[in-house]
């Protein structure tokens, strides 16, 4: 009964900002998607032809990711990735998902709820202007709860964010899920590959909702979908937080083991195992980029637009690091004024290879891959 009342308050608060969407359209004026920097433009461009040169005529699924923006409601300082407002982060996404005629857009959670905004009525604000952003696009969203997104005390429970994700795709895409909407997957459009998203705060219990875990709804879920997956589908996996304990945020001492999630891992382990194709798990939360190979299962993360001042022991090319201007407080992050930072996920199908092309902060020194 519950859950069931808490499927239905959500439904009824995104119909509710549904309905204010044309009125706060009038008042903006222009598309939230209509304002790129010619200098962003061409940053995106060149990613774009550097993965169009290496897809070539290959069958490719391919999606461009952003996670942990962390970000504001509104710019105030424009230098700063944590001062500046989320929704030009993904008017960013969007654009460079219709540039790379991309499959569906990412957006790996923790998009700034609860720091730096302190008021229900902030909060609103940006969950308007973030749909507005994704409504505008023709490209489907896959939306991965981070545990960030859950921190806003007023009812953004994993209810609320899978009635969300149906509002944002309404009319692009459906999706299979759970029960409370925030976990399943999404089969592209015209081409052989899976792609689940998972909720890493799935498992909460009591208050303490930004403590990670699995319900264990979704790993039967996760285990049945991929028993069933079609004979030559690939699978892709989208979560906020990694499965590695090596993705840690700091790394004072080695980690007893290297499944942050055993139970998770053990799944895709039997699945490969029985010949399924799986060709990587795609995270965030951890703010750097890292790689690692266990068990026949990549798993990549990417550093976003968060703060990274806490981490310790990173492993090489493991953020872009530049020079800010003297009036930043902060030592470790890149001039947003000259760079964004994007990046394009692309898996050859039949190849088995997967490239990651990176536009703006850090170039093609940050593109990256491996084979499945």
């Amino acid at each position: 009964m519950k859950s069931g009342k808490r499927i239905f308050q959500s439904l009824v608060f995104c119909i509710v900002i549904a309905a204010m969407l044309p009125v706060f359209a009038a008042e903006n004026g222009k598309k939230e998607n209509g304002r790129i920097k010619p200098h962003y433009r061409e940053q995106i461009a060149q990613a774009v032809r550097d993965y169009r040169a290496w897809k070539k005529n290959d069958l490719c699924v391919c999606f461009p990711v952003i996670t942990d923006l962390h970000t504001n409601l509104v710019t105030t300082d424009s230098r700063n990735c944590q001062q500046r407002a989320a929704v030009e982060h993904l008017v960013l996404l969007n654009f460079m998902g219709e540039e790379a005629g991309a499959d569906f857009v990412a957006d790996l959670g923790d998009n700034g709820f609860d720091v730096p905004l302190k008021t229900k009525e902030k909060g609103k604000e940006l969950l308007e202007r973030m749909e507005k952003v994704y409504r505008e696009s023709r490209i489907p969203v896959i939306h991965c709860v981070g545990n960030h997104d859950l921190s806003f005390p007023w009812g953004m429970d994993k209810f609320f964010w899978g009635a969300w994700l149906q509002q944002i795709n309404w009319g692009k895409a459906v999706f299979t899920t759970g029960s409370c909407g925030s976990f399943g997957f999404y089969d592209v459009l015209g081409k052989p590959c899976r792609v689940f998203f998972l909720n890493t705060n799935d498992g909460v219990r009591g208050k303490r909702r930004t403590e990670e875990g699995f319900s264990s709804e979704q790993k039967a879920f996760l285990k049945k979908h991929l028993k069933e997956l079609p004979i030559g589908y690939t699978a892709i996996i989208l979560t906020h937080i990694s499965l590695r304990n090596q993705f840690m945020w700091k790394k004072s001492r080695p980690p007893r083991r290297s499944d942050r999630f055993p139970e998770l891992t053990e799944i895709l382990n039997e699945f490969i195992a029985g010949g399924g194709k799986l060709a990587g798990v795609f995270s965030g939360h951890g703010h750097y980029d890292n790689f690692d190979f266990e068990n026949g299962i990549n798993h990549f993360m990417f550093q976003g637009y968060g703060g990274i001042s806490s981490k310790t022991e990173l492993p090489p090319q493991a953020r872009v690091f530049q020079q800010p201007s003297a009036k930043l407080k902060r030592g470790d992050t890149f001039d947003m004024n000259e760079y964004c930072l994007l990046d394009l996920v692309a898996v050859k199908l039949d190849k088995r290879e997967i490239r990651i092309f990176r536009a703006g902060a850090g170039g093609f020194n940050f593109h990256r891959g491996a084979k499945f």
